[in-house]
């Protein structure tokens, strides 16, 4: 094994609507990596750089009994949806846990409706983004809270967000 104590990811690719047929060969040419990840060229590693551990998404992963000891598994204290994997990564990054991009190791995520920016995740962002502040001094899923502010949905506030009119 090249990476025992390491953190392992592959690219993900966003199947859509109506895509059934999960054959290899038809995998293969649906194949179109999530553009805001780093995918290397198959059968090819690449280290993550310091600021590339925020990219940690939990789609698409491996890691030994011993690396995932080091890494100190997820914190249970995130619930629903949002910032789990940003921390994740974090801690990666904290403990010097290598993690690793690897080409070819693709994950593909099956389409299910939902919406940009996700309403349907808005007190679970709110929430574990005030986690994960509280542990990080700064507030993930900035794009999606910005994007809630623009739709009157959430504001702004001295620790961070909140939702709009909501008492102090």
């Amino acid at each position: 094994m090249r990476h025992p104590d390491a953190v392992l990811s592959g690219p993900v690719t966003y199947l859509p609507e109506g895509f059934g047929d999960l054959a290899p060969a038809r995998l293969a040419a649906a194949t179109a990596p999530h553009l805001a990840r780093p995918a290397p060229d198959p059968g090819t590693e690449r280290r993550a750089s310091e600021s590339e551990y925020d990219l940690f998404w939990s789609l698409s992963f491996a890691v030994t009994a011993r690396g995932w000891r080091t890494a100190g598994g997820f914190d249970g204290s995130f619930e629903g949806y949002g910032g789990e994997d940003t921390d994740f990564g974090r801690r990666l990054r904290q403990r010097h846990v290598p993690l690793v991009w690897v080409g070819g190791a693709d994950a593909y995520h099956q389409y299910h409706p939902t919406t940009t920016p996700p309403v349907q995740h808005l007190d679970d962002i709110l929430r574990n983004g005030a986690r994960f502040a509280s542990l990080w001094g700064q507030w993930p899923m900035t794009g999606w809270l910005e994007a809630f502010e623009r739709d009157g949905l959430v504001e702004r506030v001295e620790n961070g967000w909140r939702r709009a009119g909501s008492a102090p």
